[in-house]
């Protein structure tokens, strides 16, 4: 299970890379072609949720609030939630 879990990661971010890699080869050639200044308000916010993207960026729940988040996973679906 882990090899497939890990297999899944590696594509996703395999697949993120090369869609990344292709949206910038267009924005500069399009750029390149057009003569513009690289201060597109759409690409940098584009940028900066890309970088947020990422599961090592910090983002997720602690303390409290993934206490309750486990505690509702738990009402809901017991299976899934082993008590230690």
């Amino acid at each position: 299970m882990l090899y497939l879990d890990a297999a899944v990661d590696r594509i996703t971010d395999d697949h993120r890379r090369r869609f990344t890699d292709a949206v910038e080869a267009a924005r500069l050639g399009t750029i390149f072609a057009s003569g513009q200044k690289q201060t597109n308000r759409a690409y940098k916010a584009w940028r900066r949720n890309l970088e947020g993207d990422r599961p090592d960026a910090g983002a997720g729940l602690t303390g409290d609030a993934l206490e309750r988040a486990v505690g509702v996973l738990a009402a809901f679906h017991p299976e899934y939630v082993e008590h230690v």
